[in-house]
């Protein structure tokens, strides 16, 4: 679940923000609406779905569709005059992964990552990787020699 305060405050601090468009005024804020889930699979829409546009092949027909299921509100880079309101973006793909973090609690922030650089004792640092992960129930991917472990 997410307020439209909480969207509309990540995408002002990121300079995304440029408008919502409701009936054919303009606002800068709104209140009171919660999404309970968002999405960008029109088939996957519902009435309280916060439903991003994005795609080179995107279709009007699409956004009609989740309509038609009861979406009540997009995120857009345009207006596509659909009859509901829209949130007007500049980068829709940044504006979709920042809201999507907030959204699923910031999962990011619980990653814990080891790496090693360099060209001189990777080998051993492959090595000792594989051993920590035979001791956990850790997933990791390792570039040096394609060895991708699961």
């Amino acid at each position: 679940m997410i307020k439209i305060e909480t969207v509309l405050d990540i995408l002002k601090k990121d300079d995304l923000f440029r408008e919502i468009i409701d009936q054919g005024h303009y606002h800068y804020y709104y209140s009171d609406v919660v999404f309970d889930s968002i999405c960008y699979d029109s088939r996957k829409a519902k009435d309280n779905s916060l439903f991003f546009v994005k795609g080179a092949a995107f279709k009007k027909e699409f956004l009609l569709s989740a309509i038609s299921q009861g979406l009540g509100w997009y995120v857009a880079e345009q207006d596509y005059e659909v009859g509901i309101p829209v949130i007007v973006v500049s980068d829709i793909k940044k504006a979709m992964s920042l809201i999507a973090m907030e959204f699923y609690g910031n999962p990011q922030e619980k990653l814990k990552l080891l790496a090693f650089t360099g060209t001189k004792g990777n080998n051993c640092g492959l090595l000792c990787l594989q051993y920590l992960k035979s001791k956990t129930s850790s997933s990791y991917v390792v570039n040096h020699e394609h060895y991708f472990g699961r």
